[in-house]
């Protein structure tokens, strides 16, 4: 791992350290995925677009949490 994936990695696990869900990793078609999940209530996928990451969810997922099972792939 290089210097600036390392920080890359970190910054990552700080990020995530701070929202109320687990990360995971599946594999889906022989691909290995990221899923973050938390919170009860019904649940609710939230989707990125196309070369996007589920950073775009981050504000959003503490709110949803408190009534849904969330789902971020």
């Amino acid at each position: 791992m290089t210097t600036r994936d390392k920080r890359t990695e970190d910054a990552r696990k700080r990020l995530l350290s701070t929202l109320p869900v687990t990360e995971r990793r599946l594999q889906l078609a022989g691909v290995s995925t990221a899923l973050l999940e938390g919170g009860d209530g019904p649940p609710i996928v939230l989707l990125h677009g196309p070369g996007e990451s589920a950073f775009w969810w981050m504000r959003i997922i503490p709110d949803l949490v408190t009534t849904h099972h969330v789902l971020v792939l």
